[in-house]
């Protein structure tokens, strides 16, 4: 179980991560009964700190927001906001040949963009993606592409969307969000 720590009356408290889902924590506090609905904790998660907004408590559970950014990050134009990351993955192209390694440089909960080499793609197309997360998470996705471009160093970049995710795989896809959004606090690797 991951665990962050929280400042309740200027002391850091362990706090148990009970689950993510989507912009909401669920974390275990021992000391829930200091902790008013409404207020802003400083928590220390994957090594930054962040503001997380208390948004009820029942028991020794407390429901938190996760941080905003200061950075406008939602002035993108796209229909969905992109996270940057730089993540490693597997592309099985055709099911006769072995997957192909893949660079993951953006992802939304609608769709990736990733290079893959000079592995040719065709549009429209399904393919099967499978990554870890900097977490040891493992995620395996459908996806189409959607479109593609070849760039100046003979990579090709794609833009994709998620073929139908279900119940699990869209929880696992909003944790994995929250937490790149979580790590790439006070960076700019937000992608544009």
């Amino acid at each position: 179980m991951e665990t962050l720590q929280i400042k309740i009356n200027e002391s850091f408290e362990l706090a148990s991560i009970v689950d993510l889902n989507g912009e909401l924590m669920q974390v275990t506090i021992a000391e829930a009964h200091r902790v008013n609905v409404g207020d802003y904790l400083l928590c220390i998660f994957y090594g930054k700190e962040v503001y997380l907004r208390v948004l009820a408590i029942n028991g020794s559970f407390a429901y938190l927001l996760t941080p905003y950014k200061q950075k406008d990050v939602f002035s993108d134009q796209r229909r969905t906001v992109r996270i940057g990351t730089h993540l490693n993955a597997l592309v099985s192209i055709r099911s006769t040949l072995p997957p192909v390694p893949a660079r993951i440089h953006d992802f939304s909960h609608r769709g990736i963009g990733f290079s893959c080499g000079n592995s040719t793609m065709e549009v429209l197309n399904n393919y099967q993606m499978t990554f870890q997360t900097e977490s040891g998470q493992s995620f395996s996705i459908t996806f189409q592409i959607q479109h593609r471009k070849e760039q100046e160093d003979g990579d090709t970049r794609y833009g994709a969307s998620f073929g139908e995710l279900g119940k699990e795989d869209v929880r696992t896809l909003r944790s994995l969000i929250l937490r790149e959004q979580l790590r790439l606090i006070g960076s700019d690797e937000i992608a544009e």
